[in-house]
């Protein structure tokens, strides 16, 4: 059996290893159960594992350990400091605007209402949820007010509720693979004072992300990546900076087909 990560549980499903266990013990509870940790990440630089790993650890101090589920992770390269940044309207129209022309390049946000602000200033963006980012990765990954949005629910008063919220943030910082920025607005808070040193605190972009422009090429094969995991909304959205009118019209057909809103 396959079954994880531990660290990405969204949604209040009460999953843990020691559930999984029960259905072998409950037909025979003699047997011996190993269990073997995939513990290596090939996605993100050693930098972000790092602040991921100091997040586990903040969430094991704020609400309790979870027995062996609380696993850190190990990185096979390196990287530069995750960056911390204040939010700010300049800032956040600055990230659009990169996202805007960069196909590895994306913003996530806690909820709908984060997604439909964002886009009020700048429709072309690639904004996304939480929800709608699992199991994806991207070059470059901005964050915006994770943290701020979710920390009335990380006081651990509902340990579960909490844990969920924790691995909100785990799950957004782990889609970068090189960059990450971190914009928050509140940053007076236990979570941010305790990864400090883990991040850089910073008031700019790097020049490379900057300068990044992605060809028709890249915007088309990320269209169909998000077509085939059902995101037809961000599909049409690359597709139409692909160039590719035809297939924009096909996503945005299936996109109100599978929400209903049509007559």
């Amino acid at each position: 059996y396959f079954s994880g990560d531990i660290h990405q549980i969204i949604n209040p499903n009460y999953f843990s290893f020691g559930r999984l266990k029960n259905m072998f013990y409950s037909l025979n509870n003699s047997l011996k159960i190993p269990v073997e940790i995939l513990s290596k990440n090939y996605r993100s630089q050693e930098k972000i594992v790092k602040l991921a790993n100091k997040l586990s650890e903040i969430r094991k101090e704020k609400i309790g350990s979870f027995g062996s589920e609380d696993y850190i992770e190990h990185s096979i390269r390196d990287g530069k400091m995750p960056t911390l940044m204040k939010y700010s309207k300049h800032t956040v129209e600055k990230i659009l605007r990169m996202s805007e022309v960069n196909a590895g390049f994306v913003i996530i946000v806690p909820d709908d209402e984060a997604v439909k602000e964002l886009k009020n200033i700048n429709n072309s963006a690639m904004v996304r949820k939480i929800s709608d980012i699992k199991g994806l990765e991207y070059n470059y990954i901005a964050t915006v007010n994770i943290v701020t949005n979710n920390l009335k629910f990380l006081n651990g008063e509902n340990r579960n509720s909490a844990r969920h919220h924790f691995n909100h943030f785990y799950v957004a910082i782990t889609r970068a693979i090189d960059e990450l920025y971190i914009i928050e607005e509140d940053q007076e808070n236990f979570i941010i004072a305790g990864i400090e040193n883990f991040v850089e605190r910073t008031q700019d972009f790097s020049n490379n992300v900057e300068a990044t422009k992605s060809s028709q090429d890249e915007w088309s094969e990320e269209a169909r990546r998000l077509e085939g995991m059902r995101l037809f909304s961000d599909a049409a959205l690359a597709y139409k900076k692909a160039f590719d009118y035809e297939k924009e019209k096909n996503c945005i057909k299936k996109y109100y087909f599978e929400t209903n809103d049509y007559e």
